[in-house]
């Protein structure tokens, strides 16, 4: 989940956002198995590092109340404190994202 902004500049909508890294790790390393449990609501979910993410979309207007949208994002983030059988694994990630959809105004 990634908290941000966006704005609208000529007919491009661009979107920033950073936003908390929650993992529920079910892990086996060298057949030894962490156990269930966790600090966040009490099912293993535990806050393990930040994410950041960019991106730019445009709407392809249909007819006067439906469009089409195209958006292109990059997002990045790091997880440092994986809890794991004897320790914590680090987990770094990078994706480029393509996203297509259809929407309406009301």
């Amino acid at each position: 989940m990634l908290f941000g902004h966006a704005w609208r500049r000529d007919g491009i909508v661009y979107h920033v956002g950073v936003g908390p890294i929650v993992t529920n790790p079910a892990t086996t390393v060298r057949d030894e198995k962490r156990s269930v449990g966790g600090w966040l609501f009490n099912g293993g979910y535990y806050l393990s590092g930040v994410g950041v993410g960019v991106s730019a979309e445009r709407d392809l207007h249909v007819s006067r109340k439906t469009y089409a949208l195209v958006e292109v994002e990059f997002t990045a983030g790091n997880a440092w404190a994986v809890p794991i059988a004897n320790g914590y694994a680090e987990v770094p990630n990078l994706a480029l994202h393509f996203h297509i959809g259809l929407g309406h105004y009301f």
